[in-house]
């Protein structure tokens, strides 16, 4: 009996109106303390990250058939996985068995199978279709850019 009416009860329920969440959010940024963040530093003032260093061998950006997707040690399956390739891979032109060679960090390589990798497209349709590898950071963190 507790059953059917808890069940009739969720059924009374209705989702909340477009107006009733804009008065929510209203009623929420009322409650809000005002924030005051100060004069923003100048720009000059910002610290310059030193530009990238070229990688070990030239590279191209390409995407991954899925978001993430396994870098392995050695151009095989069974072979142990060192890391993720996100949306965006640094790959060089060295194949082998049907597997690229792929940039992990400035200093380590790893292998991806050649069936995953497509040309670039970004995540979002707003986004640059373009997209360079241009070096890796002092820490090995590789460097894309995306020009218009």
């Amino acid at each position: 009996m507790l059953a059917f009416a808890y069940a009739a009860s969720a059924q009374a329920q209705t989702s909340p109106t477009a107006a009733d969440l804009d008065r929510l959010s209203q009623q929420h940024e009322a409650e809000m303390p005002h924030r005051d963040w100060g004069t923003p530093p100048p720009q000059s003032s910002i610290p310059r990250l030193p530009p990238p260093r070229p990688l070990a061998a030239p590279a191209i950006c390409m995407s991954t058939t899925n978001v993430s997707e396994d870098i392995h040690l050695r151009p095989d399956a069974h072979s142990p996985v060192i890391g993720t390739a996100a949306q965006q891979a640094a790959v060089t032109d060295v194949q082998r068995n049907g597997w690229r060679k792929v940039f992990y960090t400035a200093t380590r390589a790893g292998w991806i199978p050649e069936t995953d990798l497509i040309p670039f497209h970004p995540l979002v349709p707003t986004g640059s279709h373009h997209c360079v590898v241009t070096g890796a950071r002092p820490n090995g963190v590789i460097v894309y850019d995306y020009p218009r």
